[in-house]
């Protein structure tokens, strides 16, 4: 099985898409335990999610994604990176933000809108989402520069966000 945490909009045919607020395949809240057995899904997917929750929720559920997947089940997830955007400040060198409604060049706007705009909680670095990922008990974790790079063909094409050098890790159980 192929899980789909925190889809949104983004329906996945032949995964169960689940979110909190639009009901597709699942009604999860990904802040509780998950209603799956263990070691039941083979793969999950977590697209610009993990930074909604706190920082203490994300240590549940990715404690809970590792309980429900097999061995050698792999979990991607894909986050805005706080180290990307501390450089482009400190660069004063943005890329354009237009495609996700951002729309000004100042870069105050830009760390603001990121960090407090679209219901954010916790902007990760990668030394601390690969700390959240070891602590949840992953062994194997890879560390992912673009999002065109694939380890896994179950996640071929399946990142929809536009790509502004977000954090993406996958790994395993």
């Amino acid at each position: 099985m192929k899980l789909h945490i925190g889809c949104g909009k983004n329906y996945i045919p032949g995964w169960i898409n689940c979110d909190i607020i639009e009901k597709y395949d699942k009604y999860l809240d990904a802040r509780k335990t998950f209603p799956f057995e263990d070691a039941s899904i083979d793969f999950i997917l977590n697209e610009h999610f993990i930074e909604h929750i706190s920082y203490i929720d994300a240590r549940r559920f990715l404690i809970e994604c590792y309980r429900i997947l097999k061995f050698n089940g792999v979990i991607k997830i894909s986050t805005p990176d706080l180290g990307y955007l501390v450089d482009r400040y400190k660069d004063n060198n943005f890329p354009s933000y237009a495609d996700v409604g951002i729309k000004t060049k100042s870069r105050c706007m830009i760390i603001n809108k990121t960090f407090r705009d679209w219901g954010h909680q916790f902007i990760y670095d990668a030394e601390i989402l690969k700390e959240q990922l070891i602590n949840a008990g992953f062994n194997k974790i890879i560390q992912i520069f673009d999002k065109n790079i694939i380890h896994n063909e179950e996640f071929k094409g399946l990142l929809s966000r536009p790509y502004h050098h977000e954090l993406i890790f996958e790994a395993t159980k």
